[in-house]
């Protein structure tokens, strides 16, 4: 159903709609699983359970009609060939803004864009769920908390991706949906093409082993350091001792405190060229090791979130970007 078509539903029909998909959820046995196939013959390999954030998660038969919230699993299921029917970005108010905001997934859906799956409030919409009829739900704890988990549990399974303050990792929630959507081997393949491409990254970063990195952005007359995610590491470099771990908020460095920027190499974000201007135009920058050593690099802010939420298309994206920096720096080609 496109978006012009659902728009011209009054809110008394979605609302029967939804009350109707909830009513029948609950006049199942209680023995059978939401969702189960009465017959009792299910695809192969299924019924299949896996962890979520809100609990265990169990599909009876291969999902196909999915409904994703969330740029980065768009991502993840391109990587094992499993497309939504429907998904919305992050809040993304449309299709543009969502590309402008995550270059990186063009081109890696045929699926719907719907932004009314997500609310004002930036929660999961069970509504606007409901109406594309999914068997499959996914989606992140900040956007589907306990009660909007308990409304679309009873719309179909609702698969909701660990915290990585838990330690989780975008490799893991690839194998869980690997495993829900039936493409485990799909999902070991995409996840051993990633390890190569920083294989062979860290090939052509022999000088950089080991260097810490720092990572700003400058916003309203102080940086933010931003957090660290594990494709640093994955390049051979270390964080910078103050750059906040996987899970942790910005933290804001003062310009009295910027020499506490020190990691070896450093990017830097800023959003006007008077920014970028002013920056430079402290003595302080001009203190810092990473500009003394002309291995400070001014990025686009998109470059770091393709981090933020990584996928396979997204740390290609990323490398892509910051290789040939990386590459060309004077600590790399000191080292070598």
């Amino acid at each position: 159903m496109n978006t012009s078509i659902r728009r011209r539903r009054t809110a008394t029909v979605v609302a029967a709609s939804l009350g109707a998909t909830l009513f029948l959820a609950g006049c199942g046995s209680s023995d059978e699983p939401a969702g189960a196939d009465p017959s009792g013959s299910g695809s192969e390999g299924y019924p299949v359970t896996v962890d979520s954030a809100h609990g265990e998660v169990t599909v009876d038969q291969e999902p196909e009609r999915i409904v994703v919230i969330g740029t980065d699993i768009i991502d993840l299921l391109h990587s094992i060939d499993v497309q939504p029917v429907a998904f919305s970005g992050y809040g993304d108010p449309d299709e543009e803004a969502m590309l402008a905001a995550y270059p990186w997934v063009t081109g890696l859906y045929t699926g719907q864009f719907d932004a009314t799956l997500v609310t004002a409030e930036y929660k999961a919409d069970p509504e606007a769920i409901a109406l594309h009829e999914p068997d499959l739900i996914i989606g992140t704890p900040y956007y589907i908390e306990e009660q909007q988990y308990e409304q679309l549990s009873a719309i179909a399974p609702t698969y909701v991706v660990p915290s990585s303050s838990a330690g989780w990792e975008w490799t893991d929630t690839l194998s869980a949906l690997g495993n829900l959507t039936g493409k485990s081997e799909e999902a070991t393949q995409a996840i051993a093409a990633v390890e190569d491409e920083f294989t062979a990254a860290r090939d052509r970063l022999t000088g950089l082993q080991g260097s810490t990195l720092s990572i700003a952005d400058y916003w309203d007359g102080s940086l933010r350091l931003m957090t660290a995610f594990s494709w640093i590491q994955d390049l051979g470099l270390t964080p910078a001792e103050n750059q906040p771990g996987a899970g942790s908020a910005f933290e804001t460095l003062s310009l009295e405190n910027l020499d506490q920027f020190d990691g070896d190499l450093a990017f830097m974000i800023t959003y006007s060229e008077e920014d970028r201007a002013s920056l430079e135009a402290d003595p302080r920058y001009a203190a810092l090791p990473s500009v003394e050593g002309a291995n400070l690099f001014f990025i686009d802010r998109s470059v770091i979130d393709a981090g933020v939420g990584p996928g396979p298309a997204s740390l290609s994206w990323l490398l892509e970007r910051i290789l040939p920096l990386l590459e060309a720096s004077e600590l790399n080609a000191g080292g070598q």
